[in-house]
């Protein structure tokens, strides 16, 4: 841990002189960029945790891909990291740029803020918190709840037991696939954009813009917002 520990740490003493120079006016944005990718390369390294509760992540550029397995620890690979801190059951990253790969327990809880780049998760069992400016999400076998909030990229979600599920979307398509076992109650919102839904709702109201009801019985509550795309509900098959 030790070694790992002291890697990050001179890959931050070097992130933060290249951000120096660019302050100073000694570098342009494009030559840090250039410096920055180029120490991307020379820290590719995994950093390894103790199992956690809880994962925290802030990036600003670069894309994400977070799989949950039966492991007992927590991998993090590539990225250039500004901070990694432990703190009781919670293990908080802040990246600076650099795509990034998380290989973590399948029982975990997600909260992710990224300024631009695409988010790919997988095997997840827990709540799972979403702040994104530019970028497509994509989730699969997932288990548990979500809160999302999206300024521009699509989102696909996929539950094999659902939570309740809270996302808005200011530009991008809402997809999400449920189990047919599902018991949730639905409430769906586009200002422009299509609502689709392949189930059999009971207490179905739907107007241009809108669709509440019932999946099965009530469960779980699922709200879904997007200002401008459209919106689909499709149950879950083999196939997807």
């Amino acid at each position: 841990m030790k070694k790992t520990e002291n890697r990050w740490r001179c890959s931050l003493n070097e992130t933060l002189k290249i951000l120096k120079l660019l302050e100073q006016g000694k570098i342009n944005a494009e030559e840090a960029e250039r410096l920055l990718n180029a120490l991307n390369m020379k820290s590719e390294h995994t950093h390894q945790f103790p199992e956690k509760k809880k994962i925290v992540l802030r990036t600003i550029s670069g894309d994400i891909k977070i799989n949950g397995t039966d492991t007992k620890s927590i991998e993090v690979n590539g990225g250039i990291f500004a901070r990694i801190n432990e703190r009781d059951e919670k293990l908080e990253i802040k990246a600076i740029t650099g795509d990034i790969k998380i290989i973590t327990p399948k029982k975990i809880d997600l909260e992710i803020k990224g300024v631009s780049g695409d988010i790919e998760i997988s095997n997840i069992n827990g709540k799972i918190n979403l702040a994104t400016i530019s970028g497509d999400i994509e989730a699969r076998k997932l288990r548990g709840s979500l809160n999302g909030e999206l300024v521009s990229g699509d989102i696909i979600l996929e539950y094999e037991e659902v939570g309740n599920l809270r996302i808005q979307n200011k530009n991008g398509d809402i997809l999400l696939y449920l189990n047919n076992k599902s018991e949730a109650s639905l409430n769906l919102y586009t200002e422009n954009g299509t609502i689709s839904c392949e189930f059999s709702l009971k207490d179905e109201v739907k107007t241009a813009q809108t669709l509440k009801g019932i999946i099965n019985k009530p469960g779980a509550t699922i709200e879904l917002k997007s200002e401008n795309g459209n919106i689909s509900i499709k149950k879950l098959t083999k196939e997807n």
